[in-house]
């Protein structure tokens, strides 16, 4: 799903009303991207856990690692135009 999603983005980029519109308003145009990488997210903090198995040491230490890098993107990338915007992001990857 994140791949196809990117797929479409990246091919209606420049198209102010497509039908997708409404995932990258809140972002800066070189951005558009973004929600792409916060699905893969997702999927990685729940798939990957899923598959590592319950009450592993490895599955707390990947899920830490993934929230981690997500935080330090978040922070170094700034994606969003409205700081208010970018502040609850922040505060909800944390």
């Amino acid at each position: 799903m994140p791949a196809f999603t990117m797929w479409y983005l990246y091919n209606n980029r420049k198209k102010p009303s497509h039908p997708l519109a409404f995932v990258t308003r809140s972002f800066s145009p070189k951005f558009y991207y973004w929600e792409c990488l916060e699905l893969l997210r997702i999927v990685m903090l729940t798939g990957l856990l899923i598959v590592l198995g319950e009450h592993s040491a490895l599955q707390s230490i990947s899920a830490i690692i993934i929230s981690a890098i997500a935080i330090a993107l978040h922070f170094y990338f700034k994606p969003y135009m409205d700081p208010a915007v970018s502040f609850m992001q922040a505060a909800t990857l944390i």
